[in-house]
């Protein structure tokens, strides 16, 4: 390819003389509207072989990585291996516990994003079932005040449940800040390999 563009860029650039050897020599041709046509396709040409050339060397260099990449996934598996980056940092005992303690609450977030589906879900029953329209028309006549307190509070357990749900969230919460502060070293250090 290097060579037909060498080719056509010797003969654009002799074109160009020629048009210029003849615009000297014949001064009325500058206005030919079919002049000013061939020097705009002439510059037009040169301006996309350049841009050809840019694209030709590119693709030459993602060629030779690619070549290159593809010599190393040929080896064979042992070799391929001791080609791969090390990640120590995942090994030091220090860390696996660090890593373990991310694990468990990362199950106790699973954990408690079932726990509140369960609750939403147990939630609309209730509420579906707690109709008291009856009870309200039956006592037409008295203050309601001691009839929603009483109908309060048989859902007094569930509304406990989600008050636990929620302080354990903030614990939870907490505790992954600082989990997920305590391997920020371990996240650099995985970052880093994983970008070289």
């Amino acid at each position: 390819l290097n060579s037909q563009h060498l080719d056509i860029t010797e003969q654009i650039n002799e074109f160009e003389q020629l048009l210029q050897s003849f615009e000297e020599n014949n001064g009325a041709i500058k206005s030919n509207k079919e002049f000013k046509d061939l020097q705009i396709n002439l510059k037009t040409i040169r301006e996309m072989m350049l841009q050809a050339n840019e694209n030709n060397t590119e693709l030459h260099q993602h060629m030779t990585t690619i070549i290159e990449h593809l010599k190393i996934l040929n080896l064979p598996l042992e070799q391929l291996e001791k080609t791969l980056p090390i990640i120590t940092e995942l090994d030091d005992e220090t860390n696996k516990s660090k890593l373990a303690c991310l694990r468990l609450l990362n199950e106790k977030v699973e954990t408690m994003k079932k726990q509140r589906e369960t609750l939403l879900n147990d939630f609309r029953k209730k509420i579906e079932d707690d109709d008291i329209t009856k009870f309200v028309l039956m006592r037409r006549q008295e203050n309601h005040k001691n009839l929603f307190s009483e109908q309060i509070k048989k859902h007094e357990e569930f509304i406990n449940i989600i008050k636990q749900n929620c302080t354990a969230q903030d614990n939870i919460l907490h505790s992954l800040t600082e989990a997920n502060a305590n391997i920020a070293n371990i996240r650099t250090k995985i970052s880093t390999t994983l970008e070289a």
